[in-house]
């Protein structure tokens, strides 16, 4: 990894680092290899989606003020990226559906819900917050290929270098 990169994004270096340590956490859990246990691994990775869900709503509406606070159009400055856009917007659309989701599901949940019925929710939340985890890891990796492609104009020796930063996110100050 480029050292520039939690520099240059650190809301994104921040959100790689939850999903490659719940998936490291996760596959510990599933070989035996860690105490803590499997039910609890995965109730991290349950909660963790609509968590993760949270930032990334949080993010796009920052990003969406500021795109309308400036005088360019607004998709004038996505037009050049259209695989970024297509990875930004699932990533949105996604964690934010799954999130909702799962909140839904919690809180609709009867109070006298019985053993196996409360397993089968649990197995949803996993699959919801994975479903999460995986677009949010995309966007991430996306936004390092992003980085690594055009560095910022800091990072080279280059006169010439590009003055736009490579990352289209809160972490550029957009």
């Amino acid at each position: 990894m480029s050292a520039r990169f939690p520099v240059a994004s650190p809301l994104q270096t921040c959100k790689l680092a939850a999903v490659l340590v719940t998936g490291l956490a996760t596959i510990a859990a599933l070989t035996g290899l860690t105490p803590v246990g499997l039910l609890r691994t995965l109730l991290i990775v349950a909660f963790l989606g609509p968590l993760l869900g949270l930032v990334v709503l949080v993010e796009t509406v920052v990003v969406g003020y500021r795109v309308l606070a400036t005088d360019d159009a607004p998709l004038g400055r996505f037009g050049d990226r259209p695989v970024y856009v297509v990875v930004r917007v699932l990533e949105v659309v996604l964690t934010v559906t799954a999130g909702g989701a799962f909140v839904v599901l919690i809180a609709t949940l009867p109070e006298d819900l019985p053993g196996p019925g409360a397993i089968g929710v649990l197995f949803v939340g996993v699959a919801l917050g994975g479903l999460v985890l995986v677009a949010v890891l995309v966007r991430t990796i996306l936004e390092y290929v992003l980085h690594r492609r055009h560095p910022d104009p800091g990072d080279s020796d280059d006169p010439d270098a590009d003055p736009q930063s490579a990352s289209r996110s809160v972490d550029a100050g957009e």
